[in-house]
């Protein structure tokens, strides 16, 4: 009987033996490991004091941006309204005064293929309130016939801009004064002479104003320079998309030659700040 339980006394000694060094080697491998927790974050920041410290970070959020025709929305972040600039304003020679608006030019000069509202194409540029009046934003749109443009996200609500616009055969022309944007803004330019910088339009229906047409080289003026586009056009009788059509027919011919001869006689050019 002392036999048998020596022996297992001595099994249990044996499997001890066994088993301490595989632990502690085990052992051995948990502490030999650090690990270095790591956060890639957008912002955070650490502080501490003699009561302690305080460690923070925030890191880069799962966003979504979602936007309406008047406002845009991006999820954690804040967005500023999209502002929306109502304007009317009237070429010239593409005014017909028989209808009270103007002509399908982008249609007639074959860029459309089934006819619509589209007048053509002008650029609108928000120029400072003061000297040097730089251009802080420049919009691309289509006048409509009715001479109605809407153009959404310009300018900062608040700021005061001078609305310029510019067109390929048009005299520049610029809003009479600095205009301050609001939520929805609305600027007419046919209602008067003097809602153009300098009273730079002429009348082309009872108290309906336009800007000039003529200046085809865009040099700020209506001049010989311009009749030097114009005249080789009228005389080969060329159409399309094409800048000394001052009327937007789809042909280049003696009626653009007539919108801009008086022009050019009295000397039309560009009134700016």
């Amino acid at each position: 009987m002392m036999t048998t339980t020596n022996n297992r006394i001595m099994k249990r000694k044996i499997f001890i033996f066994i088993l301490w060094p595989l632990a502690q080697m085990i052992a051995g491998q948990i502490h030999a490991q650090s690990l270095s927790p790591q956060v890639i974050a957008s912002c955070g920041g650490y502080q501490s004091n003699a009561s302690g410290s305080l460690s923070f970070t925030s890191g880069e959020a799962n966003t979504k941006t979602l936007t309406s025709a008047n406002h845009m929305l991006t999820q954690g972040f804040q967005q500023p309204y999209k502002l929306i600039l109502n304007l009317k304003a009237y070429l010239q020679g593409y005014y017909d005064a028989t209808v009270g608006e103007m002509r399908t030019v982008l249609y007639n000069q074959g860029e459309l293929l089934t006819i619509g509202t589209e007048c053509d194409t002008i650029l609108v540029q928000l120029h400072e309130s003061v000297a040097p009046y730089n251009v802080i934003q420049s919009v691309k749109g289509v006048l409509q016939t009715n001479g109605t443009l809407v153009l959404s996200g310009v300018g900062q609500a608040g700021m005061s801009y001078y609305i310029g616009i510019r067109h390929r055969n048009s005299v520049e022309t610029w809003s009479a004064n600095p205009i301050t944007l609001g939520d929805n803004t609305t600027y007419d330019f046919s209602t008067a002479a003097t809602q153009a910088f300098g009273d730079n339009q002429v009348q082309v229906a009872p108290g309906t104003y336009a800007f000039y047409s003529g200046d085809i080289d865009q040099s700020g003026g209506v001049d010989g320079d311009d009749f030097n586009f114009l005249d080789p056009d009228v005389q080969n009788g060329n159409g399309g998309y094409l800048s000394t059509d001052l009327d937007g027919s789809g042909g280049v011919d003696g009626d653009d030659f007539n919108i801009f001869d008086p022009n050019a006689q009295s000397g039309v050019g560009a009134f700016l700040p």
